[in-house]
């Protein structure tokens, strides 16, 4: 739950770390993850100093934006990210940093993957980016000044993982779909018969950690110029030569690591080789099969590997003693003067909560008696508070209030905060007229409805606004080539509308 009245003048800038600190810390084994950071994706990461969260991705808006992950990471950390450069910031190099530990990236005009490694040192969940210049163009019709985009971002953090390998032979088949104990770093997308490479060097990630003697053998293929070429295989500090030929042959490689590791790297490709004609993938080794087995005279160390869990173990009750939030089995509101309700429904993708909650910051911003209760269940938690913080930037500061309530139970909180509506604003992406009606006093509450359908409420306390119709915002609409209509809220009577229920309230108030 966000509450605007804990931040000054609804700036949350002035206690970012605050506000940081409230958010719910999840638990994680170090695999890897993907975050989409697209319109309406249910995985999207909470996005500070970004714009709001397009199509194909979202822009940066600051000169420090950053993004805040669902856990903390710590150790060896690799981050894959798709980015894309705008106006002066195309070409250079910006800093991608994450507790403490740095990378850069060179941007580019076109969305770009990158791969970088960091030794966190300091349990983190914040990566920022800087060396950056917010900026617009005169030639784009466009007023943001924009400087980095970014699409999706992957983390992994195999070092978080207390899984240890116990000598029992594993074997893995990339053509099997139920075998997906692998992770891979610098690696296309899995294919019906294995994968292949993209980055030199490339990593692949065991689903354990190795201390001592082991035997790995892969079964793989070579691309254009890495056939011939020697390559280089390691496992912790040691490392192995090998040769890839365009047919599949199987490989054996024997490590004995001194310290326990759960990454393979794969290194020594061509990298003006691997793209065959301009717009092809860039490609090295193609990997079918991979099996981890124990020599017949070789021996686990068990000693070090105890050491490092209870390491590990240390670690995660100080994150979660630090940051665990607090547990409020109800929202526990006390609301003032003039409330205003809405309540989004878990099925609907609609973004119409942006307009109620936009039309009322631009109607009650300089009035300090005017609450906002929202609840939305139709987009990820990251997604919304996202959305919602770049909505206070755009408004600046306010003295109404905003209680913003994210849950995945759509009508267990609802009947509470019905009891408390002077005014209720429904529209398409609502929960349904049947659920609100028995929870709102229908003498004192005033109804602002904004939906195509016929719905059967009748009464004198009921304003209606008619949907506007507009062209669908898909590729092409700006030149007309696609003419599918949509029905949107009508933004300026709806401040209108809350505007009369206000005034109403205080004649109830006063009699």
């Amino acid at each position: 739950m966000f509450n605007s009245d804990d931040f000054s003048g609804g700036n949350i800038s002035k206690k970012e770390d605050e506000f940081l600190d409230r958010l719910p810390t999840q638990p994680w084994d170090g695999r890897r993850s993907t975050f989409m950071e697209v319109l309406d994706s249910p995985n999207a990461l909470l996005a500070l100093g970004f714009y709001e969260l397009e199509e194909w991705g979202v822009w940066s808006r600051t000169e420090n934006p950053k993004l805040v992950l669902p856990y903390f990471v710590h150790g060896e950390v690799f981050i894959e990210i798709e980015t894309v450069g705008f106006g002066p910031n195309i070409g250079q190099d910006i800093h991608m940093s994450i507790g403490g530990a740095s990378s850069t990236i060179n941007l580019v005009q076109q969305p770009q993957t990158s791969i970088h490694f960091f030794n966190v040192a300091s349990p983190s969940r914040t990566i920022e980016f800087s060396n950056i210049i917010p900026s617009r163009l005169d030639e784009v019709d466009d007023p943001r000044t924009m400087a980095i985009g970014v699409s999706k971002i992957s983390v992994a953090a195999p070092g978080l993982s207390n899984a240890v390998w116990d000598g029992t032979p594993t074997f893995i088949d990339l053509a099997n779909p139920a075998h997906h104990q692998l992770d891979f770093v610098g690696f296309h997308s899995r294919e019906s018969w294995g994968i292949w490479s993209e980055t030199d060097p490339c990593h692949v990630i065991l689903p354990f950690s190795v201390h001592g003697d082991c035997e790995i053998q892969f079964f793989a293929q070579g691309f254009g110029e890495n056939n011939g070429t020697p390559l280089t295989v390691s496992l912790g500090q040691n490392s192995a030569q090998f040769v890839l030929e365009q047919e599949p042959q199987q490989f054996i490689f024997r490590f004995k690591t001194e310290e326990p590791t759960h990454l393979l790297r794969i290194s020594g490709f061509t990298s003006n080789s691997t793209r065959s004609r301009s717009g092809t993938r860039s490609m090295g080794i193609g990997i079918h099969r991979l099996q981890v087995t124990l020599p017949p005279d070789g021996a686990l160390v068990a000693a070090k590997t105890k050491k490092r869990r209870a390491i590990v173990n240390a670690l995660v009750p100080k994150q979660r003693k630090q940051n665990t939030p607090r547990v409020v089995k109800t929202p526990s509101i006390e609301t003032r003067g003039f409330t205003t309700v809405a309540v989004f429904n878990e099925a609907s993708n609609s973004n119409q909560w942006r307009d109620v909650l936009s039309a009322f910051l631009w109607t009650f911003r300089e009035n300090s008696e005017a609450t906002l209760v929202i609840q939305n269940s139709n987009v990820s938690g990251a997604s919304f508070f996202s959305e919602l913080l770049f909505l206070f930037f755009r408004v600046g500061d306010i003295k109404c209030r905003v209680i913003a309530i994210h849950t995945h139970d759509t009508y267990r909180y609802a009947p509470s905060l019905l009891a408390a509506a002077d005014t209720y604003v429904h529209v398409d992406s609502s929960i349904t007229l049947n659920h609100v009606a028995p929870h709102t006093d229908k003498r004192s509450t005033q109804f602002i409805i904004s939906s195509p359908d016929d719905l059967q409420l009748e009464a004198d306390n009921i304003a209606r606004i008619t949907p506007l119709r507009q062209p669908i915002k898909t590729p092409g609409y700006l030149h007309r080539v696609e003419r599918e209509l949509e029905n949107v809220l009508d933004w300026v009577r709806l401040c209108e509308q809350m505007k009369q229920a206000h005034t109403q309230w205080q004649e109830r108030t006063n009699d």
